[in-house]
């Protein structure tokens, strides 16, 4: 099998992208004024060539749906299809976004790999942003908000291939094994900026994370599975679980800042090596949303 590298995944982004001339500065960003509602149509993809997901920016119920570049079926002998590897949910509120505040904006800034959804409720400013570190091998999601204790959620993770997630500590996963027999494991690390966090079950029999009156949430998410690029090993190599936990040691001592300022970093030594001006934009246009 043929998998994507570093370079393949920003080749895809530079597909999705558009720019317009601003003033003396090249502004490369989607947005859109709602939730996206369809993963194909309206959620922004985030990645760095291994994990990824697909943004919805919901308000009452965030969505990022997962996948691992390796999860697939089949093996040498019988064809097989690539697999989703599940969603990851924070729950903040009762309500299906159908009402959506006047300032809400989701972008993603693909000169820099990162979406941002921000927007006012109840009298708070909250802000999130995202991104997929390569060199950090983890998906950062950072919560923040202009109140302290604003943040009260529920922070589930479900599997797309049914298995029932666990809590340990301030880490929320699931594990399961696809029918070739390949081994898989998603996990989330929640840090908390003053609150509580504690465990629950969830409406499904399974687990979740609680979290009351934080101040900022910082969420780190990795996965992977037992592939190796290696005929001779039948295809099969580490265990997900110790490639989870090795990056999970690395990242987690690390600030969200330091996280974001390598991801950039390292981002843009590829995709900035190239910038393509298709001219000025009127400027009822650019305040229209992507």
């Amino acid at each position: 099998m043929k998998f994507f590298n570093k370079r393949s995944a920003i080749g895809i982004m530079i597909v999705l992208f558009f720019t317009v001339l601003v003033k003396d500065s090249i502004a490369q960003k989607m947005w859109d004024n709602r939730p996206a509602k369809a993963w194909m149509t309206d959620a922004y993809p985030i990645g760095n060539g291994r994990i990824g997901g697909m943004v919805f920016g919901g308000i009452n119920k965030e969505r990022i749906q997962l996948n691992d570049i390796t999860l697939w079926t089949g093996n040498e002998t019988e064809r097989g299809t690539y697999q989703t590897l599940g969603n990851l949910f924070i729950d903040s509120g009762n309500g299906d976004d159908s009402e959506v505040p006047a300032d809400y904006r989701r972008e993603l800034d693909i000169n820099r790999s990162v979406s941002t959804i921000t927007y006012t409720k109840d009298g708070i400013k909250y802000k999130r942003e995202y991104f997929c570190s390569f060199p950090g091998k983890v998906m950062v999601l950072r919560f923040t908000a202009d109140k302290k204790g604003a943040f009260n959620n529920i922070l589930r993770l479900t599997d797309a291939h049914g298995n029932q997630p666990e809590v340990t500590g301030d880490k929320l996963f699931f594990a399961g094994k696809l029918n070739n027999g390949m081994q898989y494991k998603a996990i989330a690390s929640v840090k908390l900026e003053g609150g509580k966090l504690s465990s629950e079950t969830d409406p499904t029999g399974g687990s979740q994370l609680k979290i009351e009156n934080a101040d900022a949430i910082t969420i780190l998410l990795t996965a992977a599975t037992d592939f190796a690029n290696d005929s001779k090993a039948n295809w099969r190599g580490e265990a997900p679980g110790t490639k989870i936990d090795r990056v999970l040691k690395a990242a987690l001592v690390k600030p969200y800042s330091t996280l974001l300022k390598d991801h950039i970093a390292d981002y843009q030594q590829l995709f900035g090596r190239v910038h393509l001006n298709v001219g000025s934009t009127a400027a009822a246009t650019l305040a229209l949303p992507t």
